[in-house]
């Protein structure tokens, strides 16, 4: 059965203002309504639930959706709402962000900050109203993700799109859905909404880092890696380098010393070297015996043990 059905055709006109800000409220979140054309309105609404999900499909007309600190106040909503534009062009309003977008476009906004979505010739929409929990263990952050816009023409955008048409028309024909699908269905507007939002600073700072990382693994053979070589070939002061690793609790060069006893360690442990000098030399260690006493402070075994016990 439908969770809820709305018609305004079925309505007399001085009363269908009223009654559509009723059924979007019930519907969705709690918001104002204002009317953007003179004309008589009309629209329509049916949604139903698709396991934890809520899914419908609403035909609007020219209207502004505003949600201020009256409708805020005292809400029990924590929500994001997931929209498709099918027909018509809206703008979606949320923190500093302002967001156009045209069919096919999908973007989402946050039931726990103030909003605005104005459709103003009107639009048909598809919708996803997501339980802000089940959406928080999925993405990087929630913070900041209001007016994000998934762009419907990239491949992740149209395989989204298509997803949530087929899960509203699933949802919508009386069939119920189990946990699988909703599960693979959020995993996957999950994935979608990660690759469409904006680096932040921290992001960004994550993946330099990671960058250096990757640079310092793959140059631990080379006995001349040290911090100022990483530093120069990231394009960065040495300064810059060590506030990097303080922010991660460790140093540059503590860093470099203990990917080099880790990676000699693994290739002793699996047998991939003969020797205990093949070790060291391939991981950028050029004093056999200050390898072996820091390798024994680190693992409690010389290397030649660790070696031993691998064959």
């Amino acid at each position: 059965m439908i969770t809820s059905t709305f018609n305004l055709n079925e309505i007399p006109a001085p009363r269908r203002l009223k009654y559509w800000q009723d059924a979007i409220c019930k519907t969705y979140i709690t918001v104002d309504c204002k009317k953007l054309s003179d004309n008589s309105i009309d629209g329509a609404i049916s949604a139903r639930m698709l396991g934890s999900l809520e899914l419908s499909e609403v035909t609007s007309p020219p209207m502004a959706y505003s949600r201020g600190k009256e409708q805020l106040r005292g809400s029990q909503s924590d929500c994001f709402q997931l929209v498709l534009a099918v027909e018509g062009k809206g703008i979606v309003e949320q923190g500093n962000r302002r967001t156009r977008f045209k069919p096919g476009d999908m973007v989402i906004y946050s039931s726990m900050e103030a909003s605005t979505v104005a459709y103003p010739e009107g639009s048909t929409t598809q919708v996803v109203k997501i339980p802000s929990a089940l959406l928080v263990d999925r993405v990087r952050s929630t913070d900041g993700i209001g007016a994000t816009l998934v762009d419907g023409s990239t491949a992740l955008g149209s395989m989204t799109r298509s997803l949530i048409r087929e899960c509203v028309n699933l949802s919508l024909s009386g069939q119920t859905g189990d946990t699988r699908i909703c599960n693979g269905a959020l995993d996957i507007f999950a994935a979608a909404l990660e690759s469409s939002l904006p680096d932040s600073p921290e992001s960004r700072f994550t993946k330099r880092l990671a960058n250096i990382r990757r640079y310092i693994e793959a140059h631990l053979s080379d006995p001349d890696l040290d911090v100022q070589q990483v530093a120069q070939h990231n394009g960065i002061s040495l300064r810059t380098l060590n506030r990097m690793f303080a922010a991660e609790g460790t140093t540059a060069s503590a860093w470099i010393w203990n990917r080099r006893l880790a990676a000699s360690h693994k290739a002793l442990s699996e047998g991939k070297v003969r020797q205990v000098s093949e070790a060291a030399f391939d991981c950028g260690f050029n004093d056999l015996s200050h390898f072996g006493r820091a390798f024994r402070r680190r693992y409690g075994l010389l290397p030649h043990e660790v070696l031993r016990g691998s064959r």
